[in-house]
């Protein structure tokens, strides 16, 4: 899985929340070690990073690395 997202008027209703519990049970079938998420830095993030960081936070992943600089286009669509 390279993206997850929620559209902003469904968020705080759990969607967001389930879909990381279905994708960690299904890594757990394939007996994945890690999940690793990238997003962008605390002091980097506007509003909206602000809030996707504290939402990976408040389901239990911790901050394992800070990138300063990703490679050009990485997060073209």
């Amino acid at each position: 899985l390279s993206w997850i997202g929620v559209l902003e008027k469904y968020h705080r209703k759990g969607i967001g929340k389930k879909l990381v519990e279905k994708l960690l049970l299904y890594a757990k079938e394939k007996n994945c070690k890690y999940i690793d998420v990238e997003t962008v830095a605390p002091h980097h993030a506007d509003e909206n990073y602000s809030r996707t960081i504290a939402f990976y936070k408040n389901i239990g992943f911790k901050v394992r690395q800070i990138l300063e600089k990703a490679d050009k286009g990485i997060w073209d669509i």
